[in-house]
């Protein structure tokens, strides 16, 4: 949700999202998301491929593992660029010839500079970022809600209080 947010108030072009997480497309489309795919959706990649004209020209993989940098470079456009910022883990590899003739760029980020931090900082306070969304539940039920985490059932933050 954040990086659609950051996405939405940084560019004008419709942003598309991708979650495995039918709740978290739900949410996503209700926020202003273009388009939610589902990733394990049976020949996705082409009908992404298809509908964007050759697939998209910037990605962020919020997730970092295996599978999320396959599906990217799966509908990644020649000549875009990957930007990894999750931490998930696993390992990446790709035929060389692939690297090359989609003319590709993969960069990793975790931490921006100061100036980008301002950057985002004046998007805050101008309005322009909405928060993720946030449900307070019982301390009592943290089982419970690192379950559903775990599970990729929550949407957003819980915050849990005594």
């Amino acid at each position: 949700m954040m990086g659609l947010s950051f996405a939405q108030a940084m560019f004008k072009q419709a942003i598309s999202v991708a979650d495995l997480n039918a709740a978290a497309r739900d949410t996503a489309l209700n926020n202003g998301a273009a388009v939610a795919y589902d990733p394990s959706e049976p020949e996705i990649a082409r009908r992404i491929i298809k509908e964007t004209e050759g697939g998209f020209d910037e990605i962020v993989d919020f997730a970092g593992n295996e599978k999320s940098i396959a599906f990217a470079v799966s509908v990644l456009a020649r000549g875009g660029k990957i930007v990894v910022s999750g931490l998930m883990g696993g390992n990446f590899s790709l035929p060389m010839v692939q690297w090359v003739y989609k003319r590709m760029a993969i960069e990793g980020f975790m931490v921006g500079t100061l100036a980008e931090g301002r950057e985002l900082m004046a998007l805050a306070r101008a309005g322009k970022i909405k928060p993720a969304p946030m449900k307070e539940e019982p301390m009592a039920d943290v089982q419970k809600w690192i379950d559903a985490l775990r599970a990729g059932k929550v949407v957003g933050r819980i915050v849990l209080r005594n």
